[in-house]
């Protein structure tokens, strides 16, 4: 199962990454919080559990956030 700092790690990069592109922007904190929420939602339901503990799913799907 994924720990806690996984989870503040995909929500920093959810919610920070994104800043300084918007900057001089008008942010729409309800819109970017549906979408945070909704990206978290799909990734927390990606099987990592213990055994076999095959990340490869969940890494393919930050990758694509990232890219």
């Amino acid at each position: 199962m994924l720990n806690h700092f996984t989870l503040r790690t995909l929500c920093w990069f959810l919610l920070v990454i994104p800043a300084p592109v918007a900057m001089g922007q008008e942010v729409d904190w309800k819109g970017t919080v549906g979408e945070a929420v909704g990206t978290l939602q799909r990734y927390l339901q990606i099987n990592t559990t213990n055994p076999p503990g095959d990340v490869t799913e969940a890494a393919d799907f930050l990758q694509q956030i990232l890219e």
